[in-house]
C-alpha cells in the first residue's frame, strides 16, 4: 500500500465545498484544515503509484483547487531480490504530512 501526504490550497470561501468534494473521492482523507488561509492536508492511499498519481490528478482537477502538491510519499514493498537483499526502503526521518504542514505554517 502507498500513502501520499498532499498539501492542497484553495481560497477560504471555497474551503467548505472543497472538503466535501475531497471526502467524496475514494482513497482520500482530509486530516488538517486551516480555514483562514485555505490550506488542507490530505492523504491519498492506493495500491500502486499509477493509482496514486491518478487520484492526485483528480484532486488537482476539483473546482476551487489552486494547487495540490505531494509533500510526502510512503510505499511498502516487501519483495526480496534474488540475492536476499530486502528492497524495502528506509527513508529515515522524513517529515510526516502534519509535521511538514506545521513547519511551513510557522513561516
Amino acid at each position: 500500500m502507498n500513502i501520499a501526504g498532499v498539501l492542497v490550497c484553495t481560497t477560504p470561501e471555497n474551503i467548505g465545498s472543497l472538503i466535501a468534494a475531497l471526502e467524496s473521492l475514494s482513497g482520500v482523507d482530509v486530516h488538517q484544515v486551516e480555514r483562514d488561509t485555505g490550506r488542507l492536508i490530505i492523504t491519498i492511499e492506493g495500491d500502486d503509484t499509477e493509482q496514486d498519481v491518478g487520484r492526485l490528478k483528480q484532486v488537482k482537477a476539483l473546482d476551487g483547487v489552486l494547487s495540490a502538491d505531494m509533500i510526502h510519499y510512503h510505499f511498502e514493498d516487501d519483495a526480496v531480490d534474488p540475492k536476499g537483499i530486502s528492497t524495502t526502503a528506509d527513508l529515515g526521518s522524513a517529515d510526516t504530512p502534519i509535521s511538514y504542514y506545521q513547519r511551513i505554517k510557522s513561516t
